[in-house]
């Protein structure tokens, strides 16, 4: 993906909040639709053999590891959405793709510090039956590290020729 043109309509700061409040909304409709809808353990049949959803009230952390330790997740979760509300606007303007997975990652991790913190659970419902069950909030942190790894792979480094102010000993440049 290409930087943002310079004059795009939208600025980079507010794509970024559009994109975390998109997830975010996302996530937190549909997990209240699931509360409102779906029974504790039931689980209702949308694509037969493919796809489910299926309530559970998940209190580890991705896909139920870590369940002791939620308010270490809190915590953590707090911190991390700390880093990307400051970092996330400001990566925009260097490329769309890390702008975009940055925020990806911002709305999912609000999504379920959100439930972590009102419900002491985070609602998951998404059942493809050869995986864990999941949420959007998930979806968009997946999707956010894909993006972040694309951006990793194909982002060139500036190359830059530092010219030492000194002359160095023979001995502490093996090249020479």
């Amino acid at each position: 993906m290409t930087d943002l043109p310079s004059r795009s309509p939208l600025s980079a700061g507010a794509a970024f909040w559009l994109q975390s409040l998109a997830w975010l909304g996302g996530d937190q409709v549909s997990k209240h639709l699931a509360v409102a809808y779906l029974d504790r353990g039931s689980s209702q049949v949308v694509v037969p053999g493919l796809l489910s959803f299926t309530f559970r009230q998940n209190t580890g952390a991705a896909f139920g590891v870590f369940g002791a330790g939620a308010t270490i997740l809190v915590l953590v979760a707090a911190g991390v959405i700390i880093l990307l509300s400051v970092y996330g606007p400001r990566a925009m303007q260097l490329s769309r793709s890390l702008g975009l997975g940055l925020a990806c990652e911002l709305g999912g991790a609000v999504g379920n510090f959100l439930d972590r913190v009102c419900r002491g659970y985070v609602v998951d419902f998404i059942d493809i039956h050869i995986w864990p069950v999941f949420n959007l909030a998930d979806i968009a942190i997946v999707l956010g590290a894909l993006l972040i790894a694309l951006f990793v792979l194909h982002h060139r480094p500036v190359e830059v020729d530092v010219q030492p102010d000194e002359p160095q000993a023979p001995w502490s440049n093996p090249g020479a």
